[in-house]
């Protein structure tokens, strides 16, 4: 019971398949998982009036801004630019996306949290999930040249302080830190330190060791056995992992159902007229 014009069809479909790999032939854009898109897109915007769910002028100003921040200078505008968007039809669908969100917050709100069944259920059949391998915590000092290299492990040796050398001598990123990188994981780093840092004992410093990326001296700081992690440390992050994916299905069926209650009628024909259009 809603008209929508050809002009605001095209405006719209130029964001509903933003994230789809379509062909310019029309013809094959006309498939099911378009079509489903378009449609659920319009009952969901009608879901949204009848019941009240708007995104206030100021709500949209402040996402607006909050997106503009993480673009420095003038590469917001330039991406407007690079992408031959109107700034204004890009604010029309970001408020439209930002109603759709109101939406799925609003019928998702009945589902409950999982169990704690559920949870430990999950839990035991994804248990390689939350396997950590062998973890060392270690610091480094990286040189272009093996002769500095060798000058720094002599001063450490000499009781040099290892954080000194490192911000002193270390031309990686890490330099200011002392050297710190860090936990690492076993098979993280190039094989050329992994079989170093793995054999290194806690509170050891390494020979110089020549990788790709220069000459290195490592610390190890603190070792990780390999483990699993216990239920209790993950059991936040299941029950997260379960409620959204029960709170998408209950939406997916609930906008199946929407859409079996409505009538709706697809005139594919004028459809494919109106994109071959130049009008």
């Amino acid at each position: 019971n809603r008209k929508i014009t050809a002009e605001q069809l095209k405006r719209d479909l130029k964001y509903l398949t933003s994230d789809l790999n379509i062909p310019e032939n029309t013809q094959n854009r006309l498939d099911s998982q378009l079509v489903d898109r378009i449609i659920d897109f319009y009952l969901i915007q009608d879901y949204a009036r009848k019941n009240g769910l708007e995104v206030s002028g100021e709500e949209l100003n402040l996402v607006i801004q909050t997106i503009k921040k993480d673009y420095p200078d003038d590469a917001f505008k330039r991406m407007l630019l690079e992408t031959y968007t109107d700034f204004n039809e890009w604010k029309d669908h970001l408020q439209k996306r930002l109603i759709s969100k109101k939406v799925f917050e609003a019928v998702t709100k009945p589902v409950p949290l999982p169990t704690l069944s559920e949870i430990k259920e999950y839990y035991h059949r994804n248990l390689d999930k939350y396997k950590v391998p062998e973890q060392v915590k270690f610091r480094q000092v990286v040189t272009y040249s093996k002769q500095t290299a060798s000058e720094v492990l002599k001063k450490i040796k000499q009781g040099g302080d290892f954080a000194t050398m490192a911000q002193e001598y270390s031309v990686a990123p890490e330099a200011s830190k002392g050297g710190l990188v860090g936990w690492i994981s076993k098979g993280e780093l190039d094989a050329s330190m992994d079989k170093v840092l793995f054999l290194l004992p806690v509170g050891k410093t390494s020979p110089v060791i020549k990788t790709p990326y220069g000459y290195h001296i490592f610390e190890v700081l603190s070792i990780r056995k390999a483990r699993t992690r216990p239920l209790k440390e993950v059991m936040d992050e299941i029950e997260t992992t379960l409620y959204e994916e029960k709170r998408e299905r209950f939406y997916k069926k609930w906008l199946k159902d929407l859409r079996a209650q409505s009538k709706i009628k697809f005139n594919k024909a004028l459809f494919t007229e109106m994109e071959n259009s130049n009008a």
